[in-house]
């Protein structure tokens, strides 16, 4: 069903006519019309015009080989036409002469289809196993031939079933359905137009990042409700009833950007019934800006904006909490490591952080869809398979993940540990149930802000509604066929310096590939 641009849950449903004869396409087209559907289905040369390319008389048959395209104005061929191929094309066929014509058939259909400028092609399948017409199909669309069809459309063909019910009927309950579909959540709406799209990951501390990005971000109708949440909870817990008001808790948000998280934490102390003292820190000078203008114009004196890098920031004084939105799509892709240990002297021995840990979770994926779309990312300037060793931020559409995410970095602040190593390393295992070919790893988090206050984009317990984060993809280098029952196994790496940290990983099995990102050749994360 396509989508229009109406409002959520009135949109029309698309239906389109499937006809195996149309002798005139303009009466046909007219006739479908009127009947309330909005495209025709029809063959693209006549079904009984079977093609001969080789041999004599069918190969020199005079005069055209199918109706003009004079027959229907441009737009109309675009926008109201679907092209049925010839139903006797058999690229897969044993024979070799009925392979050798159909092949020829089929690129010569799809290419009048493109010369039409036709949106769509209805193309037969004869069996399950089609690989020549895969790789036909593949070849057309390689050629440019071709356009990105997300939203989905129903077809209807044959005669009516239902005695004395006119075609109309069917199309009623289209609409029926059409219009009590549930409405497109937030996250929907926010990713459409996202799907398949390579992002490449943001690096908040080398790059200040753009007001849009910030407003982008703030429009999450789940992230900061979370976080006023985890922050009420700890504040709660903090202060006992009898002390709120003498208790002035401090609390420093790390990363304050336009502001939200203080907001949030102002909010969530008048819920409370608490006091606060509070530190925004930021670095990037624009956003300063913003934070200096609330300052003045809404917060007032409770709330200190100070233009520094969290990590050489000497504090005035300790902290009770540290607040930041320092996280990835893969958990501490961001760094948000190396910035909170950085950022620890500004806390109390008993103080606390939000969040206070986060898992990152990788997942085997089948794509070829994405894995083409990686090897088009090629720049000359860089390693020849540069674009293979790095991670993409991407709404995930048109894949198959292999096998359920299994957990892979944690993270835990403040960290116990004095002397923090924040490189890691771990090789994960997965059982194929299904045969497939692998092209990389989806990666996820969960983080845990507070308590049971939680924020996670892994698919079994994704927060409903969020929508801040794609998840992370990891290609390969060479596609790695699976069977079903065998195992996949990637060994993977966090490597952290004191100037860079970046990912290598490599498939351990069912098969050895080669070693991605050694020495972050291709990718780093720069702090």
């Amino acid at each position: 069903m396509a989508a229009g641009p109406g409002a959520a849950g009135t949109a029309r449903v698309s239906s389109g006519r499937d006809l195996n004869c149309v002798p005139e396409v303009a009466g046909a087209l007219g006739a479908v019309a009127r009947q309330g559907f909005d495209f025709l289905c029809l063959p693209l040369f006549h079904p009984r015009h079977r093609r001969e390319f080789s041999a004599p008389p069918a190969r020199d048959r005079p005069g055209p080989q199918t109706r003009s395209d004079l027959v229907l104005a441009g737009r109309d061929w675009n926008t109201l036409i679907v092209g049925k191929l010839s139903p006797w094309i058999r690229p897969d066929s044993p024979l070799e002469h009925v392979r050798k014509n159909s092949q020829k058939a089929l690129r010569q259909e799809l290419d009048f289809g493109a010369y039409l400028g036709l949106a769509a092609h209805l193309v037969p399948l004869r069996g399950p196993h089609n690989p020549n017409l895969a790789r036909g199909l593949s070849a057309h669309l390689h050629s440019g031939h071709h356009a990105t069809q997300l939203d989905v459309q129903i077809i209807v063909q044959g005669a009516p079933r239902h005695a004395g019910r006119p075609l109309a009927a069917y199309l009623q309950y289209l609409e029926h359905l059409g219009q009590h579909r549930p409405p497109p959540s937030a996250y929907e709406l926010y990713a459409r137009g996202y799907e398949d799209y390579l992002q490449s990951p943001l690096q908040p501390l080398m790059d200040n990042l753009e007001s849009q990005t910030y407003e982008v971000f703030e429009k999450d109708p789940i992230k900061y409700c979370q976080y006023q949440q985890a922050i009420f909870k700890c504040l709660t817990d903090r202060v006992p009833e009898g002390e709120r008001e003498t208790n002035v808790q401090v609390v420093m948000v790390l990363g304050a950007g336009r502001g939200p998280l203080v907001a949030a934490a102002l909010r969530a102390a008048r819920q409370a019934g608490a006091r606060l003292r509070l530190y925004a820190v930021e670095k990037n000078p624009n956003a300063v800006v913003t934070l200096e203008n609330c300052q003045w114009e809404e917060w007032g004196s409770q709330v200190a904006v100070v233009a520094r890098d969290m990590r050489g920031w000497a504090a005035p004084e300790a902290a009770d909490l540290v607040v930041s939105e320092l996280l990835g799509s893969f958990g501490d892709n961001e760094l948000s490591p190396e910035c909170l240990d950085g950022a620890r002297g500004c806390l109390k021995e008993d103080g606390v952080s939000i969040p206070q840990s986060y898992t990152s979770f990788l997942a085997p994926v089948s794509s070829s869809k994405l894995y083409n779309e990686v090897r088009g990312c090629r720049e000359h300037d860089r390693h020849p398979e540069a674009q293979f060793e790095t991670p993409y931020v991407v709404r995930l559409h048109n894949f198959h993940q292999v096998a359920p995410p299994q957990p892979c970095f944690t993270f835990q602040h403040p960290n116990p540990d004095p002397c923090p190593d924040n490189s890691r390393y771990t090789e994960l295992s997965w059982r194929v149930e299904v045969g497939t070919v692998l092209h990389g790893f989806a990666g996820y988090f969960e983080t845990r802000l507070y308590g049971d206050v939680t924020l996670s984009i892994r698919p079994e317990t994704h927060s409903p509604g969020l929508f801040s984060w794609f998840p992370i993809f990891f290609p390969i280098k060479q596609p790695v066929p699976v069977r079903a029952g065998q195992e996949v196994s990637v060994a993977f790496w966090r490597v952290a310096t004191p100037s860079k940290v970046w990912y290598e990983w490599a498939v351990t099995a069912p098969a050895c590939s080669a070693l991605h990102n050694p020495t972050g050749r291709s990718y780093t994360i720069g702090l």
